[in-house]
């Protein structure tokens, strides 16, 4: 697994390299040394590459956009999201918000009194503006309180990034997106940090990254660290 995908056919040798992804606060000397300890106890002399999604995401976007380039990356994923501020082709920042598409699909689940899947459906729908009024009706508070705490969590860290250094204009949303992602810069308080621009954030997918596969089977934003992962793993930068 890599990042919580199954991969039939991992870089490298299968069985040869154990590649691990981890957040960005995770990349501590006394947990990689604890994480060598265990994979050396349990798989010998197996060679062992250690690496945060925060930083092969850089490293993918850096390739793409240019070395010297600026950018704001917000990557979502199940329970957690980063916030990753590049600025002339160095990566400054890196913030995790315990907040994610799983967390709003689980507590989505107990309101309807749904499956998982059935939840991850209506929140999908939702998310491209076609569900039903109805089951919109019911989600309306669990989404005005998910919306409400993203917004000041994120206003937190945009303020405290714009304290140090200058906020690109150039925003990017990779991972399990949520519905109301775009409309989150529209808004006064995080335009003014945002140098007051009218920033329309983009969405990334695994496809930009095509140039650097002969062909891959990556498809959707969820799949876009697993691309990046892929390309670090496989240049060796670690």
């Amino acid at each position: 697994y890599l990042n919580g995908y199954q991969v039939e056919t991992p870089v490298g040798l299968p069985g040869k390299i154990i590649e691990a992804s981890l957040h960005f606060e995770a990349t501590t000397e006394d947990v990689f040394d604890s994480l060598l300890k265990h994979f050396a106890h349990h798989f010998g002399q197996t060679p062992v590459h250690l690496s945060s999604v925060s930083l092969a995401n850089f490293h993918a976007l850096r390739a793409l956009y240019g070395e010297d380039d600026s950018f704001l990356l917000i990557d979502i994923g199940g329970e957690v999201s980063d916030i990753s501020l590049v600025v002339h082709g160095i990566l400054e920042h890196v913030t995790t918000l315990p907040l994610g598409h799983t967390l709003f699909v689980r507590e989505a689940a107990a309101l309807l009194g749904a499956s998982w899947a059935d939840a991850s459906f209506v929140a999908s729908r939702y998310a491209e503006q076609t569900l039903d009024a109805q089951k919109e009706q019911v989600l309306q508070p669990l989404i005005a309180e998910f919306e409400h705490n993203w917004r000041k969590k994120l206003l937190i860290v945009l303020t405290a990034y714009a304290q140090q250094n200058e906020m690109p204009p150039r925003v990017l949303f990779s991972g399990n997106t949520l519905p109301f992602h775009k409309s989150l810069f529209s808004e006064d308080a995080i335009r003014s940090l945002m140098l007051g621009k009218n920033i329309v954030p983009e969405l990334i997918t695994a496809n930009v990254l095509d140039r650097h596969f002969v062909k891959h089977t990556f498809q959707g934003p969820s799949d876009f660290a697993l691309a990046s992962i892929t390309l670090l793993g496989a240049r060796t930068v670690l």
